[in-house]
C-alpha cells in the first residue's frame, strides 16, 4: 500500500472528516467501506480486550505497592478502574448502536475477565465495575453464556452463592 503522508497527518476526527468526504464523492464505496468497519468493529477478541484492561490497570498495583512503601495514600482505585474501562464501555455501546450484539459481547468478555485479574484488590472490588457491564449488556437484551463465567471467571460464576442478582 502506498504511503499517504497527508492522511497520516491527521487527526483521528480529520480522517473521519475525510472518510465522510470520499464517500459523499464516491458512494459506490459505501459499501466497501461498510464491510470494512464491520470488519474492525467485529475484530476484537475478548484474550485481546483482557490485556488491554489488565495493562490498563496495572498501574493500580504499582501505585498500592509504592504507596505502602512511601507512607503516602494510594490514588483511589475505583477512579482509576472508571478511566481504564471508559474506553471500552463506550466502545461496547457504539457497536450496540450499529447492531453488532455479539461484538459489544465480546468486548465486554474481556472487560470481564480483564477485571477478574484485580478481584483481589486490597483497596476496591472491581465487582461492582463488572456489575455496570453486565447492566449495560442487560439493559440491551444482551447476555453473555454461562459457561464463560464458569470457564473464565469461575468466582464471579453465576452459580456462585456470592454473587448478587438485581431484583
Amino acid at each position: 500500500m502506498a504511503e499517504h503522508p497527508l492522511i497520516g497527518a491527521c487527526s483521528d476526527e480529520e480522517k473521519a472528516a475525510v472518510l465522510d468526504a470520499v464517500l459523499t464523492l464516491h458512494p459506490e464505496v459505501a459499501a466497501d467501506a461498510e464491510r470494512l468497519a464491520r470488519a474492525v468493529l467485529d475484530g476484537a477478541g475478548s484474550d485481546d480486550i483482557a490485556d488491554e484492561v489488565i495493562d490498563a490497570l496495572s498501574p493500580l498495583d504499582d501505585a498500592q505497592r509504592g504507596a505502602r512503601a512511601n507512607g503516602t495514600a494510594p490514588p483511589d482505585p475505583a477512579e482509576l478502574i472508571d478511566r481504564a474501562l471508559e474506553p471500552h464501555l463506550a466502545a461496547i455501546e457504539r457497536r450496540i448502536a450499529a447492531g453488532l450484539d455479539d461484538s459489544a459481547a465480546t468486548i465486554a468478555l474481556g472487560v470481564l475477565k480483564g477485571l477478574y485479574e484485580y478481584r483481589d484488590l486490597e483497596a476496591h472490588d472491581p465487582f461492582e465495575n463488572a456489575e455496570q457491564v453486565e447492566r449495560l449488556l442487560a439493559k440491551h437484551g444482551i447476555e453473555l453464556a454461562p459457561e464463560h463465567y464458569t470457564t473464565d471467571m469461575p468466582d464471579w460464576s453465576t452459580d456462585d452463592p456470592s454473587t448478587t442478582e438485581e431484583t
